[in-house]
């Protein structure tokens, strides 16, 4: 019966050992993407916007709209989220810079394009650089926690199971 005992023992620690894993892993990657989603939902939705508004400029002045520096530059200023901090370009189809707002961003840094069309044929594109620093801190952060949590419950596994 010892051996019995022995052997359930074993299973049960592995078991909540591995519970306790899952839970310090899963809740910052769970955390992670759905923010990344979140977050690039959010950018990409400020890409259309600002295309959108760019190729108005070039529906006006097809000819010489990428010589407005100025009026661009309103343009990529206007933000969605006001808190964010982003770079913001636009580039002709060559990859030469025609406007841009830039801050200093600490890497790593993710880049979201959109391009720009005139007539159905592309003229150039937008560009945000975004910042995943602080994504990575946060989820650092969560996940000291969630591995917290998960030492707490295998603790509570094992003291549970030296009840029984």
């Amino acid at each position: 019966m010892k051996l019995h005992e022995h052997t359930i023992t074993n299973i049960s620690s592995i078991l909540a050992g591995i519970i306790s894993i899952i839970i310090a892993t899963s809740i910052p990657a769970i955390y992670f993407f759905s923010t990344y989603k979140y977050m690039g939902g959010s950018i990409n939705a400020e890409l259309v916007v600002t295309a959108q508004t760019i190729e108005e400029f070039v529906i006006r002045n097809p000819n010489s709209w990428q010589f407005e520096e100025i009026r661009l530059k309103e343009v990529l200023e206007h933000k969605i989220d006001s808190s964010s901090h982003d770079n913001k370009i636009i580039k002709d189809l060559s990859g030469n810079v025609i406007a841009e707002i830039r801050e200093p961003l600490a890497p790593p840094v993710v880049i979201f394009s959109e391009p720009i069309y005139d007539s159905g044929v592309q003229v150039a594109s937008v560009e945000i650089e975004h910042s995943l620093r602080a994504l990575y801190f946060r989820t650092a952060l969560i996940g000291v926690l969630s591995s917290v949590l998960g030492i707490i419950t295998f603790l509570a596994f094992y003291f549970f199971r030296k009840r029984i």
